[in-house]
């Protein structure tokens, strides 16, 4: 299917886990990770959204929904808190392997790039700080976070944890490279679509805009609205 990618490392982990004979708690391992990814797809179904494609890694799947970066921050973190929840009630229906069911939650819930703890942990930085900011902090703690966890087992040698962490650290050097053309379509999407913000906030510049308000932005003495501010911007431009 056109919507579902398969990482090639996916093959190779799943050949080694066949090989050396633990491809019984691997299956297990995708149960459980198939039952954390249907709590995404179904709460983000139930909010509205409709899945593009699924990407398929070493240790775990990826949802992409037809979401806008500035959607709702609340509608966000309900999905992304909804996978780690659903696989905790698969758990007590399954019950095996609760070694393999604990990495995953803990897996799932680091602060890195694009696990789901970094959506919780994005999530909750939107309410501090600009999106911008917001995006520089991701990369910055996933990047350690994911180096530091490399080096160790690179140091204790266990190839299956080498490679899916060489697969997320390669996720987050494309999310640094893409960072500007991201926060250029965040800011695009205020103009071509009509999105209702609880919040307001004045700001003196367009990289202090913050994702789930709405903004005056300081314009020659003046503080206008965005709308007006975004499109006399780009009529330049």
């Amino acid at each position: 299917m056109r919507n579902i990618y398969i990482n090639p490392l996916f093959y190779i982990v799943s050949l080694i886990m066949l090989v050396t004979g633990f491809f019984k708690p691997f299956l297990f391992m995708i149960i459980y990770l198939l039952i954390h990814e249907y709590g995404h797809i179904l709460i983000g179904y139930l909010l509205g959204f409709k899945v593009i494609k699924i990407n398929i890694y070493p240790c775990g799947l990826l949802t992409i929904f037809n979401m806008k970066i500035n959607d709702s921050i609340f509608k966000d973190f309900l999905i992304a808190l909804s996978g780690p929840l659903f696989q905790i009630l698969g758990y007590f229906l399954i019950k095996k392997y609760y070694g393999i069911h604990l990495f995953l939650i803990i897996f799932n819930l680091l602060p890195i790039y694009p696990l789901d703890g970094s959506k919780i942990f994005s999530d909750l930085l939107y309410i501090i700080f600009p999106y911008k900011v917001c995006n520089d902090i991701l990369f910055f703690v996933s990047y350690i976070i994911c180096i530091f966890i490399l080096c160790f087992f690179i140091y204790n040698f266990n190839l299956i944890y080498i490679l899916i962490f060489i697969v997320l650290l390669f996720k987050i050097l494309e999310f640094y490279n893409n960072r500007k053309f991201i926060f250029n379509s965040f800011v695009m999407e205020r103009i071509l679509y009509n999105f209702k913000f609880l919040f307001f906030k004045k700001i003196k510049k367009i990289n202090n805009m913050y994702k789930g308000s709405y903004h005056f932005i300081y314009n020659n003495g003046n503080y206008i609205d965005e709308d007006t501010y975004l499109n006399n911007l780009y009529k330049k431009t």
